[in-house]
């Protein structure tokens, strides 16, 4: 567990925590825990692996060490997203399982910040888009009660929409195109402003389109 906490906070603060551990090695500790769907401190500890795992496979860094460590130094990309549909597939019928016996949680905000990560990375081809519907309510209520952020209530917004009219409403993913943001993502600039302003967000989405571009254009610039 130490590993794990050294990890997300490094994964939080951007410093390298002095003990790592790799994607797989958080799901093998995860499944290693076999907690009782009843038992809420063990679930506590196994969301908090199963939510490193999740992470660990969306950095590069961390993803490496268990691809090359399966198929070598040379592994190809398509070899390494084996490895993250691998954590994906694992994470999602457990979570469903929490999910369907005990609903949306309540109270402590990382054991509801798991379920959400776990939620939303759900893949489209496993039932994602629906499982984000059956529960955009209870997470609208985790948001307007503080158990979740804004950000988390509208990224899945963002993402359901997407998938159901490929557009967003509040502009909170980053569609890259031709090396920039993809601005056909959504209705119109004036429509994602609108709709942040209603929900009383922060941040104007023009202030953010400066740094999309900047990382659509170095995601470009990688070769492969």
């Amino acid at each position: 567990m130490l590993a794990s906490g050294l990890l997300a906070l490094a994964l939080l603060t951007g410093q390298e925590a002095t003990t790592r551990s790799s994607p797989l090695m958080d799901l093998q500790a995860a499944r290693a825990l076999a907690c009782d769907l009843d038992d809420r401190p063990c679930l506590t500890q196994e969301l908090a692996l199963r939510r490193s795992a999740d992470q660990g496979v969306r950095q590069d860094e961390l993803l490496n060490l268990d691809c090359h460590a399966r198929h070598g130094a040379a592994a190809t990309p398509e070899q390494c997203q084996t490895i993250w549909k691998e954590v994906d597939a694992d994470n999602l019928p457990r979570v469903k399982a929490i999910l369907d016996r005990h609903g949306w949680p309540t109270g402590s905000s990382d054991f509801q910040e798991a379920i959400w990560l776990i939620v939303q990375h759900a893949p489209d081809a496993d039932g994602g888009t629906e499982l984000r519907e059956r529960w955009l309510p209870d997470v609208r209520a985790a948001y307007q009660r503080d158990g979740l952020s804004e950000f988390d209530y509208t990224a899945m917004v963002d993402r359901i929409s997407m998938a159901r009219t490929g557009l967003q409403i509040y502009g909170t993913h980053r569609p890259c195109r031709d090396g920039a943001f993809d601005r056909t993502s959504v209705q119109s600039a004036e429509a994602v402003e609108a709709a942040r302003a209603e929900l009383g967000m922060d941040i104007r989405w023009a202030e953010l389109l400066p740094f999309y571009d900047q990382k659509c254009a170095v995601e470009a610039s990688i070769p492969g």
